[in-house]
């Protein structure tokens, strides 16, 4: 095993960031022969340094430039979530020479072609297993396909979309159906990322044009909660490139 550490640097370290640095400080040995050599988390950039963490005893900046900044980082981690700052943070890794790894859905839908290009550009990996169905390895099994070369994957790859559904032929309503670990007081946030769609449902199924395509939207329990690719927009090809799919 190589004797130089592997440096990364993590942006954001809330519930989902916490629990890389967690795993980084609780499975360091599975990591290291993972990967074929050592794998160290150099630091995490958050908002508020005083705030207490269940995240080990990781090093925090509150300056994200100072990871991409940092040469002993080679990969940033980006966990912030939402696109601003997070574009801009992922594309200035990309111009420092860094790999990028992110489990950020909204900026993989919104600024893929931003993201993807910065990638190609700098000669850098972009890895967004994260971002995709959550902890089901859909990326990872399609690049060992071989022959087979998938262009469209249709499902609820969303925790909350499944979620929602569940609660909804359960009798509940797409509104009053909070979003999972969340209050029923809450009023639900950010639904139309999670599902595709807006506040009002329909009985019948219909389909709709968005920026990142043509979606069909089907029924769960008799309502419509969830919105699946109708057929391949122009950015999943490039999409599936950088995941090593050939489209």
């Amino acid at each position: 095993m190589s004797e130089k550490a592997l440096g990364v640097g993590l942006l954001g370290l809330g519930t989902v960031g916490s629990a890389v640095a967690r795993a980084f400080a609780d499975r360091s040995r599975r990591i290291d022969a993972a990967a074929g050599r050592p794998v160290k988390l150099v630091a995490a950039a958050v908002r508020d340094a005083k705030r207490p963490r269940d995240a080990g005893d990781v090093p925090v900046t509150t300056d994200p430039h100072a990871i991409l900044d940092d040469p002993d980082v080679a990969i940033v981690v980006e966990v912030i979530g939402g696109t601003d700052p997070a574009r801009e943070l992922v594309l200035g890794s990309f111009e420092r020479r860094k790999h990028v790894v992110t489990a950020n859905k909204e900026l993989v839908a919104k600024e893929w072609n931003a993201v993807h290009e910065s990638a190609r550009l700098a000669k850098r990996e972009l890895r967004f297993e994260a971002a995709v169905a959550a902890a089901v390895p859909v990326i990872a099994g399609m690049r060992g396909l071989g022959a087979v070369r998938p262009r469209v994957l249709r499902g609820l790859l969303n925790g909350t979309t499944t979620y929602i559904c569940s609660r909804m032929e359960n009798g509940k309503s797409m509104r009053r159906s909070p979003r999972p670990g969340q209050p029923a007081t809450r009023r639900p946030i950010r639904r139309t990322m999670s599902t595709g769609m807006t506040r009002r449902t329909s009985s019948r199924s219909s389909s709709r044009s968005s920026r990142a395509g043509t979606f069909i939207r089907t029924t769960c329990g008799g309502r419509a909660c969830v919105a699946f690719p109708r057929r391949s927009s122009p950015g999943l090809p490039r999409a599936a490139r950088a995941s090593g799919i050939s489209p």
